[in-house]
């Protein structure tokens, strides 16, 4: 009854009810009252006296208090949040709204722990009412809902193992009056669905055609036989493995008929849009496909005749391409710099000239979603979308920790930001025919929901995780600016753990101060963020302060600071991060004498660099580290095209440099408690950057532990099987508890966070 209720209480927008969903389990556990759901129309006599407690006449769930007590202490208690809690958590993505403002679609996606995998669920609200249809998949991933042009129908991709990828559609009516349906064998019971399409793979995601009548999909095959032979540098990609040869082929689908392939070409694509008459293509091709370089360029194909047509010659990465309603312009991210820390930014390129030009030129951050948190096993969703006059273009952006959604004129260059001043960070929108914003933001202490942004008033549509957020006791995130190096500003922010009560969120002075944990983000052009991270709350809810910092490197404060750890890997942006530890330990939040430090890939390299420059920590985690950079310029599937450039030195040329800034070369000043962690498919930093940095350090003498995940790649850590991920974090908390120990000392002073 419990699984019951709380999925109608989920999934029927418990904003509505006014009660709490946790209330209503308290209630179905101890069987003290009676539960009874409504829909509008029914029985109004059993409705009568909601209406005074705030209850709307929409479906919604009714609980008879009368026979209940203890309800207020049932709602005050809480606990510490734990890894574990990954398998209560649930992740949005993909929020699409039809061209009449009224149905959203959304991807939900929830662990599924028994199959250590993922279960994705498609979300049908109709807005005005508040009832939500659900299509579930199961394990097979489902992705990219898409309303028609006119929102009558709804189509969306499922990825089925034995089956290969389906194309359904359905009528978007049909769909709103359904309750919860599940996908079997290829087909949806008892809905009105047609599967359209069936082929192994498909690239991209899919695209309407404007007349409503046919999709665009692009399918993907390739091979790989069991002697490979490669005459490029380039041969292997992380999370992909060693390169296959690829045909992608375009079809143009439609709903009555037969699909028509109009073009095939022998690579991969990235991303596709449809013309606003639908008589072209637009989509992206990688420009040195051997070389391993990021470069792409934008090519266009006549759906009638399937000619090509080159459209830019670019120097920097392009993706997320988007038609102008005019069809004379297309507008994309990406940069036109050959470095290795370029920032994107949001640029147009005119149809007839191939000519490019910025329209931000004085906004110097990164556009799209550079970092959403860590539960979501999919990335953001950041297409820049044009207004339906065509003069102005709607997009995310990153600016110092938070993420928002703006939008700027064409002809204007200045951004407004439109989802308020909160410290949140945005990880997927859409926008509707009528200027409405659909948005999923998660703020640190507040896991993804679904937000609508309408006529400049903002309303929270979903309370997925709301059940979750009153069960635990979650940490607050105080943003800090510390003095780096040089005098220069370092944003980071701090973590307490949340005090051990029944009614409070947050830490006090008299615990302090704390043992610390000193976590560092990967790039190092990364960043930190406002998204919700469960490895940040599951070391608070241990015990531990959690300390986080943006050092010179990171994107979101301007190319200039991004630039500023180019061929100093270790110097300044060590600098930065130690004179933020010095800072809080002075303050009187961290325990000096209990100080742990970990992080992921680049993070991992600066905690293999700092404990081989200082023996203030006593415990260490690197992850997926870099620890030696002249073997990772030849094994990291990156390493040859990125290394130099980050590193202004080759290994033929510059040996002496590399080594010099290789956490491997001060592996003999290492005393810290070590704890390694890698998946063995990582293919961008290769596992033996940690097979050389524990085998010295056991060789040495120093005590060290070496964990290896089967399989996965470099991001395991969020698209990983779920298990891995619980388990990575559980070692964590583990191995800080026992070298930092979470007891509570002394100290004179304390001052604010």
């Amino acid at each position: 009854m419990q699984d019951e209720v709380g999925r109608y209480v989920i999934t029927h927008k418990d904003r509505l009810l006014r009660l709490g969903a946790d209330l209503v389990f308290a209630i179905c556990e101890d069987k003290q009252a009676e539960v009874v759901i409504l829909n509008q129309g029914e029985d109004t006599q059993r409705e009568s006296g909601f209406e005074e407690a705030g209850i709307q006449h929409q479906n919604y769930l009714c609980v008879d208090l009368s026979k209940f007590g203890g309800t207020e202490k049932r709602m005050t208690e809480t606990r510490a949040i734990q890894p574990s809690d990954l398998y209560q958590l649930r992740a949005l993505a993909e929020p699409q709204m039809s061209a009449d403002g009224r149905f959203t679609a959304l991807v939900v996606i929830a662990v599924d722990k028994e199959q250590d995998g993922y279960i994705y669920e498609l979300h049908l609200m109709d807005i005005q009412s508040g009832h939500v249809s659900i299509i579930s998949s199961g394990a097979n991933k489902l992705r990219s809902p898409r309303f028609s042009p006119d929102g009558g129908q709804l189509a969306f991709i499922v990825s089925q193992e034995e089956h290969g990828e389906h194309v359904y559609v359905g009528e978007t009516s049909s769909l709103s009056a359904l309750s919860n349906w599940t996908l079997n064998e290829g087909t949806l019971a008892g809905a009105k669905f047609k599967d359209l399409f069936t082929k192994r793979k498909l690239a991209a995601e899919l695209s309407w055609f404007p007349d409503g009548t046919s999709l665009l999909l692009a399918q993907v095959s390739s091979t790989l036989p069991d002697v490979k032979e490669y005459a490029n540098v380039y041969f292997k990609t992380d999370g992909t493995g060693l390169l296959r040869q690829v045909e992608t082929q375009f079809w143009l689908v439609p709903l009555e008929g037969e699909p028509r392939q109009f073009y095939k070409q022998q690579s991969g694509i990235g991303t596709m849009a449809v013309s606003p008459n639908g008589s072209e293509i637009a989509f992206t091709v990688q420009k040195f496909p051997g070389k391993g370089s990021w470069e792409a360029d934008i090519q266009l194909v006549n759906v009638e005749s399937g000619t090509v047509r080159p459209l830019t010659d670019s120097n920097g990465p392009i993706r997320a391409i988007s038609y102008a309603p005019t069809g004379n312009s297309l507008v994309w991210l990406g940069h036109q710099s050959a470095a290795s820390y370029g920032t994107e930014s949001l640029w147009m390129t005119d149809l007839v000239s191939g000519q490019s030009r910025a329209l931000l030129p004085q906004f110097d951050r990164p556009i799209g979603v550079i970092q959403k948190g860590d539960v979501s096993p999919v990335s953001g969703t950041d297409r820049p979308v044009f207004s339906t006059d065509g003069q102005s273009v709607y997009f995310v952006a990153q600016d110092g920790g938070p993420t928002h959604v703006y939008k700027v004129g064409l002809d204007d260059g200045t951004p407004v930001r439109l989802t308020g001043d909160a410290q949140r960070c945005v990880s997927h929108f859409s926008v509707s025919t009528a200027g409405d914003v659909l948005f999923v933001s998660s703020t640190p202490d507040k896991p993804e929901e679904l937000y609508l942004l309408r006529g400049g008033i903002e309303e929270q549509l979903t309370g997925i995780n709301q059940a979750f957020c009153k069960q635990v006791r979650l940490a607050q995130a105080s943003r800090m600016v510390f003095q780096g190096a040089d005098n220069w500003p370092i944003e980071g922010w701090l973590m307490l753990p949340p005090a051990n009560t029944s009614t409070a969120n947050t830490a006090t002075a008299q615990d302090a101060p704390y043992p610390l944990v000193l976590v560092v983000h990967g790039g190092p052009h990364g960043a930190f963020g406002c998204g919700f991270t469960l490895k940040h709350q599951a070391l608070c809810g241990s015990g531990f302060a959690v300390l986080y910092v943006n050092p010179r490197g990171s994107q979101a404060y301007g190319t200039d600071f991004a630039a500023a750890v180019i061929g100093d890997w270790g110097g300044k942006d060590y600098i930065d991060i130690m004179n933020a530890v010095d800072k809080v330990v002075a303050d009187g939040w961290a325990d000096g004498a209990r100080l742990g430090v970990t992080g992921y890939s680049y993070g991992g390299f600066m905690t293999t660099w700092i404990i081989g420059h200082t023996d203030r920590f006593q415990a260490a985690a690197p992850g997926g580290c870099v620890s030696n950079l002249i073997s990772f310029q030849g094994t990291s599937d990156i390493g040859k095209h990125w290394g130099p450039k980050e590193h202004l030195a080759n290994v033929y040329d510059g040996f002496e440099t590399l080594w010099a800034r290789s956490p491997i070369a001060y592996v003999k000043n290492v005393n810290t408690p070590t704890l390694l962690y890698h998946a063995e498919g990582d293919d961008r930093c290769p596992i033996g950057q940690s097979e050389e940095f524990y085998t010295a350090l056991r060789d040495l003498g120093t005590e060290a532990v070496f964990v290896r995940y089967p399989g996965g790649s470099h991001s395991y850590g969020t698209t990983g099987k779920p298990s891995y991920r619980v388990d990575t974090q559980e070692r964590l908390n583990r191995w800080f508890r026992e070298k930092l120990g979470s007891t509570k000392s002394t100290v004179s002073s304390k001052k604010s966070p």
